[in-house]
């Protein structure tokens, strides 16, 4: 028996290779943007993908804290220096490129979250091979039973919000697909140290509890507190008392298998920030140019952990209808609109959240049958145990329910549990098919891999918004060039999604697409209230300046605003000085001055006020210098809003300015056709 239940194994890996390598495929062509960019990052320029690159250079400096400025608004402030809330495990994983270069920096997180899903995905396969051997391990294993595996290897890897996370390798993503990673690889520990309590399982343990607990502080406190149940249960006598001394004798090192990474993961924390599991989000630099969360804070007992969030989060991450159809390319998304409120409670941020009823049905319905087989008290006792790696990744999840922020990336926090609730629910439903008609069990194998494959086809479609939604310039035009080449073959459906205004909403509706005047602007909607508005195109401008001799050295020539009067806005000019003339850009944050640069009286000579959406700016030229550039998204009251280069309309004695507008991009004009062609 031991020989065939060998010879079952390997075949049962063997046959996941092939669901492992569909997932491979359609993770890495998220990640990498459909393109040969393995080091592609969440952002354009990298924003918020070197996190850990800091914490690495910090740790080989031997600190915590990082360079100051450089965490932006991520940053907390404590003693006068800056700390990361996030435990240094992706930044431990950096050390060795850290240590010899900073060329990689906001490079490295798409190659880390490819590293973590390969380690979920082949723990994956081996969950389901333990699970199996604790509920049918004298079953004979057919083509029929590696199918119907193989479709929910497919649905937990690629088919869920795993799937979503590889659109932004952004740190916020990077911690995730690690954290699933880690707990998924602790309960296969857990299960192997039930049935052979060694000192080798309990080591493996330890390490994964110690991973946790490096990666992100619930993982930690949950896989800590997974492994003093196992201790207990071990102390009981385990499995029907057989090896029930050997497991009495370890349970005294479980513990310490548990508390002694939590140890580690207290001690770094109360380096940090003076307590052993909380951070002071009042001392985040976000904190203080964001009135929204000070009230957050202000109302729920100055953090964001309140039981009166729990109807919220409940609500928003269970809803059956957190999930929009659309005639448009990629055809489904998330809502249009962002999570709501429930029941009085004061939400941090609130932005269009999916969920797992809609996103990922299989895993949840699959779950659902899991758990009430492991609770029932028919169920064989060996089968029972497994409540133990169920709990610990319920101890991960739990703190996410009552914390005052909504998005879709936290369900990945529910994917241990739909993880092992689903293929104890597939082991239990093969089970109990096993004995149908083939022709019964063909129908039940294309049920499930028909809620697989909508899993992989809703994720995937609602990470390319995110991705090109969240990085305008080259992919939001692709993005759009996608959605009218699928909008040409199925009846021109985008035309209805395209209106002209007269001035930019203060909201949006997501997938929606305005146009300012003849071509002014064109923005996307993104449907979220902290920014509504994505850039497709803006107007630029040449002007030409034309100076006369009785101008007085030091005068200075305004060319226009970017903003509105009376809300801090940028100026762009030029100042004279000894028949020379330099750019000057005043900024709320920053005064730029360019080079000085000759000018003859009486003869124009020519400014360009250009745009690139890529990087949200407008820029001076010609210039020698890359940095004389004004931010044209401007955060202000809790929301990142575009403003306009207007031209000066005030006149200079001996000056001469004459405004020409640019071309309109060819975008917009062909924007501009699809709209006028279907009214």
């Amino acid at each position: 028996m031991s020989e065939a239940v060998h010879g079952d194994e390997l075949r049962f890996r063997k046959a996941m290779r092939w669901p492992l390598a569909i997932g491979a495929f359609l993770f890495v062509s998220l990640l990498w943007s459909f393109g040969p960019n393995p080091l592609h990052p969440g952002l354009t320029g990298g924003g918020f993908s070197g996190l850990f690159d800091l914490q690495a250079h910090a740790i080989l400096e031997g600190r915590l804290d990082v360079e100051p400025g450089e965490a932006d608004i991520e940053a907390f402030v404590i003693d006068g220096k800056e700390y990361l809330y996030y435990p240094p495990g992706p930044a431990l994983i950096r050390l060795p490129i850290a240590a010899v270069t900073d060329s990689l920096d906001k490079k490295l997180t798409a190659p880390s979250m490819l590293i973590a899903w390969f380690v979920l995905a082949l723990t994956t396969t081996r969950l389901m091979w333990a699970v199996r051997k604790e509920m049918r391990a004298d079953a004979e294993l057919g083509r029929w039973e590696l199918a119907m595996y193989g479709a929910l290897h497919v649905s937990l890897c690629s088919g869920s919000v795993v799937l979503f996370l590889a659109s932004m390798p952004w740190a916020y993503h990077e911690v995730y697909m690690w954290s699933i990673a880690v707990v998924l690889a602790a309960a296969l520990a857990l299960i192997r140290l039930a049935n052979s309590p060694t000192r080798r399982s309990v080591i493996s343990l330890g390490g994964l509890v110690l991973a946790g607990v490096l990666v992100r502080g619930p993982a930690g406190w949950g896989l800590a507190g997974a492994a003093l149940l196992m201790a207990f249960w071990l102390w009981r006598g385990g499995v029907g008392g057989v090896g029930g001394d050997a497991g009495r004798r370890m349970a005294p090192w479980v513990v310490l298998a548990g508390l002694g990474p939590l140890g580690v993961g207290i001690a770094i924390n109360w380096v940090k920030f003076h307590h052993p599991y909380l951070f002071p989000l009042e001392k985040q630099i976000f904190s203080t140019v964001s009135p929204h969360r000070r009230a957050a804070l202000a109302a729920n007992g100055g953090d964001l952990v309140s039981f009166d969030i729990l109807p919220s989060t409940l609500t928003n991450y269970l809803r059956p209808d957190a999930i929009r159809f659309m005639r448009v390319f990629p055809f489904i998304s998330l809502p249009g609109r962002p999570a709501p409120a429930i029941g009085g409670s004061f939400i941090d941020q609130r932005y269009r959240t999916g969920s797992v009823t809609n996103f990922m049905p299989l895993l949840l319905g699959l779950s659902v049958w899991g758990i009430v087989t492991m609770v029932r008290g028919s169920t064989r006792r060996a089968t029972r145990m497994l409540r133990i790696p169920l709990a610990a990744s319920v101890f991960v999840a739990a703190p996410v329910m009552i914390y005052g922020y909504l998005v879709y990336r936290y369900t990945a926090e529910f994917v241990p549990i739909l993880a092992i609730g689903s293929i104890v629910g597939l082991t239990a439903l093969i089970a109990t098919c096993a004995g149908l008609a083939r022709r019964r069990r063909m129908m039940v194998l294309s049920a499930i891999s028909a809620l697989a494959l909508f899993g992989v086809a809703a994720n995937m479609a609602a990470g390319i918004s995110m991705q090109h939604l969240s990085n305008p310039g080259p992919l939001l035009d692709r993005y759009v060039r996608m959605q009218m080449a699928f909008s040409d073959i199925t009846g021109d459906p985008m035309a209805n999604n395209i209106r002209r205004v007269d001035e930019l909403p203060t909201t949006s509706v997501a997938d929606q697409i305005v146009i300012l005047g003849d071509c002014d602007a064109a923005f996307m909607g993104t449907g979220d209230d902290y920014g509504p508005w994505e850039p497709i195109s803006m107007r630029e401008w040449s002007v030409a300046i034309t100076i006369d001799a009785s101008i007085n050295d030091g005068t200075l020539i305004n060319l226009g605003l970017v903003g509105e009067p009376g809300s801090a806005p940028s100026s762009i000019g030029i100042q004279i000085a000894d028949q020379q003339f330099r750019i000057r850009i005043s900024r709320p944050d920053k005064l730029l001055l360019g080079e000085w640069t000759p000018y003859t009286d009486d003869v124009a000579f020519e400014q360009q006020i250009l745009v690139s959406t890529q990087y949200r700016v407008y820029s001076v030229e010609p210039t020698e210098e890359d940095d004389m550039v004004v931010p044209f998204v401007i955060y202000a009251n809790d929301r990142n809003f575009p403003r306009f280069f207007a031209p000066t309309e005030t006149e200079v004695e001996g000056v001469t300015l004459e405004f020409t507008p640019l071309a309109n991009s060819d975008l917009c004009n062909d924007l501009v056709a699809l709209m006028d062609g279907a009214s």
